[in-house]
């Protein structure tokens, strides 16, 4: 069911200073109620029943809601509170959200138009429709927004940027406790401390944590054939697609006499953190090892969790065999980013931390990178965008929104389209099809915070696209190669209707270590430039310190730093 959905949120000015306030969730369905009742439109509310409005408005078309309010200002229907009143909107708000937890206020303002605050949506559809074709004023909230927050309001509210920016979100705060505290008590104890946790929470002793060389030639007997080739497969166009990164950097001389040049230099030690929770991910194993062999780094330590006899996934000890892994340990979680970031009696100290994870892992990550560690980037739940038009396969669409649905409950998939149709027949594929996953339930749940936005032009759906910057972007649409054209914020970008998602995972070539939760507007994904470091050289003849020592001393003079302007004066006068 598609209907007007319309999140409220605006810029503020407050001390001189200019912020995003936080999302008011207001839903808006703007066709007004006066002499004419729009029921199609009121029908396409979700959860009220169409035919008590019917019978409302056949007994008073002026206004359909009288016989309605002739006692109270406040009246339960359906899943919704409405509420009839002018005067001291914002308390009835806040006491209407007190009573009826868990249900949808609607309001009839000032216009008499009908306006939804959307507490706690109750989705009746797999996947909820947002319908952004009708603009509407938001000039009825300035009253309730001013009153709510105390605040100026001072220019028209961004329904794009609420809409596309409503992500899964969770409480750091005990995250970050739990973080702290085995991050500490491991750079204390060192591997004590890391069997410990091992034991609580993967659910096994560990008398050793590294792999062992048995471990690593039993697993390769283990894995099939078939998987073998496919990992092959991937692993030579990974290499030849990193390979081709590489890069020649020539002597600059930028004034006579002064010669520049860069050289890139790969990271000596670098630990690669491998999931193993819902699902084995070998393929990372092949995204983070090969750069980094390619790269030249001396060490490559590599962290999964063990399973609860105590072992590695078959498949994940062979991609590491065979690109390059030099020390494997059977261990997960925060232990695992502690361990590779302070350094135990058997797990080396690395200098940088690649890999996706949990959102514990991801907080491990973000903490230590504050001061012992650099990281890849602040990784979060994995998530899909796909644009789409007309010309777009419900069917592959419907297949690549849950190719992401299923990663797990809190991934996200977004249908940008300008189609209804393809809306609706997205909506009924999904719903098919995920009847069929053995992951059905964790993707039944990423479902939940995922959805379909029909906007009015590509346009809107290019500027919508570059306010979320997805982590995977898959541009179903004719002119697919025009459109990618002016995205500007995506982590990796799929194109036309025969490249899913699923290609760039496994056996395209690129990386799929991509940054998420919005981050793609700051950040690269993960290529051979992320395990080196490059370093600037410059050598200045005595013609050269001629021709830009005298700019050097006036610009030191002048920031007064006189020992900088000394250590050119000296030379001059040496010469």
């Amino acid at each position: 069911m598609s209907y007007n959905n319309k999140p409220y949120q605006s810029r503020i000015k407050r001390e001189n200073k200019s912020f995003q306030i936080p999302n008011l969730g207001l839903v808006i369905t703007p066709s007004p109620l006066k002499s004419e009742v729009n029921l199609t439109h009121i029908s396409s509310i979700p959860d009220l029943n169409i035919s008590r409005f019917s019978e409302l408005y056949q007994k008073n078309r002026s206004n359909p809601f009288s016989n309605l309010f002739k006692s109270n200002k406040i009246k339960t229907l359906d899943n919704y509170v409405i509420i009839n009143t002018k005067d001291n909107l914002v308390e009835t708000i806040q006491k209407v959200q007190q009573e009826n937890p868990g249900k949808k206020i609607l309001i009839i303002d000032k216009s008499q138009s009908l306006i939804s605050i959307k507490l706690e949506e109750q989705k009746k559809t797999i996947l909820p429709i947002y319908d952004l074709r009708d603009s509407s004023s938001f000039e009825s909230f300035n009253s309730v927004l001013q009153s709510l927050y105390k605040r100026q309001y001072i220019e028209h509210p961004d329904v794009y940027t609420t809409i596309i920016n409503d992500r899964p979100k969770t409480d750091d705060t005990k995250l970050i406790e739990i973080a702290k505290t085995i991050m500490k008590e491991v750079s204390s104890s060192g591997d004590e401390a890391v069997k410990k946790y091992t034991e609580e929470f993967d659910k096994v002793k560990l008398d050793k944590l590294a792999v062992s060389e048995n471990e690593i030639l039993e697993a390769e007997k283990q894995v099939e054939q078939k998987l073998k080739n496919a990992i092959l497969l991937a692993k030579e166009n990974i290499e030849k697609f990193h390979v081709a990164q590489r890069h020649d950097f020539p002597k600059i001389e930028t004034s006579e006499g002064v010669i520049c040049w860069q050289k890139a230099v790969a990271i000596e030690k670098v630990g690669l953190y491998i999931p193993s929770g819902t699902a084995p991910l070998f393929s990372t194993v092949l995204m983070l090892a090969i750069p980094a062999q390619i790269a030249g780094c001396k060490e490559i330590v590599l962290c999964s969790p063990p399973n609860h006899e105590g072992k590695i996934h078959p498949a994940v000890l062979y991609a590491a065999q065979i690109c390059g892994v030099t020390k494997i340990y059977k261990i997960g979680g925060i232990q695992a980013i502690s361990a590779m970031a302070y350094g135990t009696e058997s797990i080396p100290k690395v200098y940088k931390i690649f890999g996706p994870g949990n959102q514990y892992v991801t907080t491990a990550k973000q903490l230590v990178s504050l001061h012992d560690v650099a990281i890849d980037m602040p990784a979060g739940p994995s998530e899909v965008e796909v644009l789409a038009d007309d010309t777009a396969d419900p069917v592959f669409v419907a297949a690549d929104l849950l190719s992401q649905a299923e990663h797990g409950v809190d991934s996200q998939a977004i249908l940008i389209t300008t189609s209804e149709q393809l809306a609706q027949k997205v909506e009924e594929q999904v719903a098919l099809q995920v009847k069929e996953l053995p992951r059905a339930d964790l993707a039944k749940k990423a479902l939940e915070q995922s959805k379909i936005i029909i906007v009015k032009d590509m346009n809107e759906a290019i500027e919508m696209t570059n306010e979320y910057a997805p982590e995977h972007l898959i541009i179903s649409t004719e002119n697919y190669r025009d459109i990618a054209e002016k995205v500007t914020n995506a982590g990796s970008i799929f194109l036309g209707h025969l490249t899913p998602e699923s290609a760039g995972d496994y056996a395209s070539g690129t990386n799929h270590t991509l940054p998420t939760n919005g981050y793609a507007k700051m950040y690269s994904g993960v290529n051979l430039d992320s395990f080196v470091k490059k370093i600037t050289f410059q050598e200045l003849t005595e013609e050269g310190l001629q021709n830009i020592g005298e700019a050097i001393e006036i610009m030191a003079e002048n920031e007064g730093l006189s020992a900088h302007k000394n250590a050119i004066s000296l030379r001059m006068k040496k010469k």
